[in-house]
Order: C-alpha cells, then structure tokens, then sequence
C-alpha cells in the first residue's frame, strides 16, 4: 500500500469514526480539504457551498450535510497545514 492510499485510508476511517460518534472529532496532518469533500460526496453529503478563510495564515472552514448524518465541519490552516473534520450535533443532544 503506498502512502497516499494510507493516508485515504485513515482518512476515511476518521471519517466513519466522527459519523457514527465513535470520536468527536478527526484531525490529519497529511490531507486536503479537498480529498475529504470528495469521500463525502461520495457518501452522499452535499455541500453547502460556504466556504470561507480569513487572514494570511489562511484558515478555512466549510461544511456539508446528509439528511441521516447531520452537518459536518471541516476546517483547518492553509499555512500550516491539517484539517479537522467534526460532527454538528443536535440541540437536542
């Protein structure tokens, strides 16, 4: 297995992890907010088409939604580098 394909991997490990509130919240130093957008998509999430950053450090935050996994967020630095990906949860929670 190469390192990317170990990556992908993990990656969407901590996905399912963070869906199925195993974790909270899933961080990875070694992907893009892009590869994370297109393994949800492909889950089915849609985007919400809010993206947004500020500042030099380029922060960046977006979310997206599926009607039985709620909204997540996936935020992170364009500077440093790594991302976040967690769960909304409901009000009600």
């Amino acid at each position: 297995m190469s390192i990317d394909e170990q990556i992908e991997y993990q990656v969407e490990q901590g996905i399912r992890k963070v869906l199925t509130d195993e974790q909270q919240s899933y961080s990875n130093k070694y992907t893009n907010p892009d590869t994370v957008k297109k393994y949800l998509l492909s889950l089915g999430f849609v985007d919400n088409h809010d993206f947004d950053t500020n500042g030099w450090q380029y922060d960046y935050w977006f979310s997206m939604y599926h009607d039985d996994h709620g909204k997540v967020t996936i935020s992170g630095c364009g500077y440093y580098g790594g991302l976040t990906i967690s769960k909304e949860k409901d009000e009600e929670d």
